[in-house]
This record gives structure tokens, C-alpha cells and sequence, in this order.
């Protein structure tokens, strides 16, 4: 997560359009972590899976925020 968070970082202040490399990466990370996440939600609620939880959103989040970084200018890639 924190090496996404740097590359995120160093993408938006350089202006590189790498946005689909970035989304190759952590489209499918988005979409295993959503299911398990929903599967968690249904199970036994006991510390471990409380935790467990708590790394596939901060994840999530992570995913999402780099993605958000890293949305490019150009009109061509955004489509």
C-alpha cells in the first residue's frame, strides 16, 4: 500500500499518464478485495476477522485513492 501511495504521489506531481498501467494493477486488487469483504461481513465477527477487515478496506482505499491520483489529463485515456 505504501509503495502504491508513493507512485500515486510521484504520477500526480510528474503529470505522467500511466493511468491505465495503474488500472491493470488495481482493477482486479478492487474486485478480490470487494468480495472478500462482503464475504467477511457475513461471517463470525471475531478479532481476527475484525482485522482482516480492517486491511481489505484500508485497501480499498488505498486502490481508490491511487486511481484518483493518477486520473489523467488527457481527454483520449480518460475515455
Amino acid at each position: 500500500m505504501a509503495a502504491l501511495g508513493c507512485a500515486a504521489d510521484v504520477l500526480q506531481a510528474t503529470q505522467e499518464d500511466r493511468f491505465s498501467d495503474m488500472a491493470d494493477i488495481l482493477i482486479p486488487l478492487i474486485k478480490k478485495n470487494s468480495a472478500a469483504t462482503s464475504r467477511l461481513r457475513h461471517d463470525s465477527d471475531d478479532d481476527r476477522d475484525e482485522k482482516e477487515k480492517e486491511l481489505q478496506t484500508e485497501a480499498l482505499l488505498c486502490a481508490f485513492q491511487t486511481l484518483g491520483k493518477t486520473w489523467p489529463n488527457n481527454t483520449q485515456t480518460q475515455g
